[in-house]
């Protein structure tokens, strides 16, 4: 989940936000994320501080309630 250095994994981050992989590739590919791969095919090295964690958490929490008041 989280790698030596204190950066997260895909399966980490996602865990961490409460969201699946596939969205932490997308917030990779917005620039949402920061992370990185020593070499394509490698495993992701995700850096999320704190506050990021905190703002995120909160923006996957505004997205559920607003996808359950249009449904």
């Amino acid at each position: 989940m989280r790698w030596p250095d204190g950066s997260f994994s895909i399966q980490g981050a996602a865990a961490e936000l409460g969201v699946t992989p596939q969205t932490i590739f997308d917030y990779l590919a917005r620039g949402m994320l920061a992370g990185r791969q020593l070499t394509k095919g490698q495993p992701w090295q995700i850096e999320l501080s704190d506050e990021q964690i905190g703002q995120l958490r909160n923006r996957v929490r505004r997205t559920k309630r607003s996808k359950k008041e249009t449904s």
